[in-house]
């Protein structure tokens, strides 16, 4: 494939990868990536000279919001000649009411999980089911999502959530007497919290989790699959994974953190 620089510019930040020419076709994964703040110049022009960039390298950018706009042109000098990416450049089907106010993001996200399908169908013999993509993709960032892929690779919907930074945020805001959270204080979160900060912090954890648990059985029920996997990316998504594989069976939970950037460069191929 063609060196690419991915970037996802999302509500508050934004994340870039670099995949290299070399990079698997199947199931390509960011050889570099930097997470920064939307208007931090200086972090993506010393991580850009950190890469190999070939005179044809393509920057392929999916805004979450068009407000990034101002943003993303800060940024462009930066980068190579940039792409924006729409949802007509990821070939996924859409069953939603109004396909295009779906958000870039969670398109990517479950065309990168329809490739994860079938990478992982592969490596698992004649006897995968390599025919069923269906999943559940979580994508944990400022907002969660919750998406389902059907059986057929089409993107059905989903549910949209505060995510962890997101509620910390909010708690604290609408009541003073609460203490802004720490998000990455998370990890730890038990129940019953014995103080307002353990209170808080199991209400935010447990409370995304659950969300995830029941999602996850809603679509069970109503699609008549079974052991559907959950895959998870977004900032959030390591603190989510570790909580959730307490509750259910590990082999149906898969971690891909770069799940947009891969989405991404999967639509650049497809545009080859």
């Amino acid at each position: 494939m063609t060196t690419i620089i991915a970037a996802d510019l999302g509500n508050s930040r934004a994340k870039f990868g670099y995949f290299s020419a070399n990079a698997a076709d199947e199931f390509p994964e960011p050889e570099s990536v930097l997470a920064c703040g939307l208007d931090d110049e200086v972090a993506l022009g010393e991580w850009q000279q950190t890469l190999h960039l070939e005179e044809h390298t393509r920057c392929l950018v999916a805004r979450t919001v068009v407000e990034t706009g101002d943003k993303l042109s800060k940024l462009l000098p930066y980068l190579p000649a940039s792409e924006e990416l729409s949802r007509h450049n990821v070939p996924i089907a859409l069953n939603v009411d109004c396909p295009d106010k779906v958000g870039i993001d969670r398109i990517l996200a479950a065309f990168g999980a329809i490739a994860w399908h079938r990478a992982h169908a592969k490596t698992q013999g004649a006897d995968s089911r390599a025919d069923n993509l269906c999943a559940l993709v979580v994508d944990a960032g400022s907002a969660m999502t919750v998406d389902w892929v059907d059986s057929s690779g089409t993107f059905c919907g989903g549910a949209i959530l505060p995510g962890l930074e997101m509620a910390a945020f909010t708690l604290a805001k609408i009541s003073p007497r609460l203490p802004r959270m720490d998000v990455q204080s998370l990890t730890d979160a038990h129940y019953p919290g014995k103080n307002t900060e353990q209170a808080l912090a199991a209400g935010m954890l447990h409370g995304a989790v659950g969300a995830v648990l029941h999602l996850h059985r809603l679509a069970a029920q109503w699609s008549a699959q079974v052991d559907v996997p959950i895959i998870l990316t977004g900032g959030d998504a390591e603190t989510i994974f570790a909580t959730l594989s307490q509750y259910m069976d590990a082999s149906r939970l898969v971690l891909l953190p770069n799940l947009v950037l891969t989405g991404i460069a999967l639509a650049a191929q497809k545009q080859r």
